[in-house]
């Protein structure tokens, strides 16, 4: 009988923790801000480390039923809050 095996809590990337059960992303000694949506974003990402993954494949785990309606400009936020929260800023962390 093979147990079917979860995804870790934790998830390491750069200097960022991302703990998916508490929908937390965080740096070296601090909580990042990163809404709801931003942070599906991020942690579909993760979860396809690797691989391309589109406008489609996000809606599609993420809105499902919504993923028609969104812009290409809710888009571009949205890539652009996990793009800020993950980002140094200049002259080092």
């Amino acid at each position: 009988m093979a147990l079917e095996s979860s995804p870790p809590e934790i998830v390491s990337f750069a200097t960022f923790d991302v703990n998916q059960r508490a929908g937390e992303l965080r740096k070296p000694g601090q909580r990042v801000k990163l809404q709801d949506q931003p942070f599906q974003v991020l942690m579909t990402l993760l979860q396809r480390a690797g691989e391309v993954v589109t406008r489609e494949d996000l809606g599609s785990h993420i809105w499902r039923a919504l993923a028609q309606e969104k812009s290409a400009r809710t888009w571009s936020l949205l890539g652009a809050s996990v793009k800020a929260c993950v980002t140094p800023p200049e002259g080092g962390l």
